[in-house]
């Protein structure tokens, strides 16, 4: 039976050690980018919402907006967006080109963990939708 070299028992363990944080690390990394693109998704959805109830919604355009900004928050409840995190906007009418209406939300994510990086993310998402004309 061949002798064991004994100077190689640790090496599996050093090397373990060594690239264990490193994986971990991109493990992380990925993970934040996926969330990330999550979020922005979100406030996508959340903008469109808003923009699509605000141009079908019968009324003045303080209404439309309110409605707009209304609708914007209660799409994403889990982010709790404020009146003052989603704008809603009244582009006037162009002729021939009718009016618009323009959401904008936007939110702030402070990530758990920086790893050098910037710790806090601002997104936002813009979404445009034609003021239907009242019948």
């Amino acid at each position: 039976m061949p002798k064991e070299d004994k100077r190689c028992d640790g090496q599996g363990m050093v090397e373990f050690a060594l690239v264990l944080p490193i994986w971990l690390l991109i493990l992380a990394l990925v993970f934040m980018t996926a969330w990330l693109g999550y979020l922005q998704l979100t406030l996508e959805r959340a903008a469109f919402e808003g923009a699509k109830a605000g141009a079908i919604f019968p009324g003045n355009d303080d209404q439309k907006k309110a409605t707009a900004q209304t609708r914007a928050q209660e799409a994403v409840p889990f982010l709790q967006l404020t009146s003052e995190d989603v704008t809603a906007t009244i582009q006037p009418a162009v002729a021939p080109i009718r009016p618009k209406i323009v959401v904008t939300p936007k939110y702030r994510w402070t990530a758990p963990f920086s790893f050098g990086l910037p710790a806090t993310f601002d997104l936002q998402a813009t979404a445009v939708a034609t003021i239907e004309p009242e019948l």
